[in-house]
């Protein structure tokens, strides 16, 4: 899975400050033998889109090599401020049949509903991951998610996770 593509599409650099991270990870579930859940095989900040382009074919190497995934970071920091630009990632797995679930038309609603209230308009993109996929969202009010989610019929199905800062994957075999 590569989604280099679509991460660099998201990626805005406003300042020589501004960065985000990387890290390459070997997971045990890849690698049963492993004692530890993952071990940190390699970081990067990434300054401008011509360092990542740069950089990514080492980041891919590296996942090879050592049977690791590389996940980027999607909220934006900045060296100089410690400040960080605000995405949210909501994560989705698919059903036990490998199909969207059933209710993610009436999600998908909800989520640009919330965004549009907070912001006046709606920044959604969907990040394709090995058991589902990742929307990269602006902020919205979780409180009024959770107390509208309630209301859709998911039948018992996973639920949604949302991370605040959570990574997405960009690169694994």
């Amino acid at each position: 899975m590569n989604n280099f593509e679509q991460i660099q599409s998201l990626m805005k650099f406003e300042n020589d400050y501004d960065f985000y991270y990387i890290q390459i990870l070997r997971r045990r579930k890849e690698n049963p033998g492993q004692a530890v859940d993952a071990i940190t095989v390699a970081e990067y900040e990434i300054f401008s889109k011509d360092e990542f382009a740069t950089e990514f074919p080492s980041i891919v190497d590296i996942c090879k090599k050592e049977n690791a995934r590389a996940y980027i970071r999607l909220n934006r920091r900045n060296k100089q401020t410690e400040k960080e630009v605000k995405t949210w990632l909501i994560d989705i797995d698919y059903d036990e049949n490998g199909n969207v679930p059933k209710y993610m038309d009436e999600i998908f609603e909800l989520l640009v509903s919330l965004q549009q209230a907070e912001h006046n308009d709606f920044s959604m993109i969907k990040i394709p991951t090995k058991n589902g996929f990742h929307y990269i969202a602006k902020t919205f009010d979780l409180k009024e998610f959770r107390r509208l989610y309630k209301t859709i019929d998911v039948n018992k199905e996973k639920k949604i996770d949302i991370h605040k800062d959570g990574p997405t994957v960009l690169f694994c075999n």
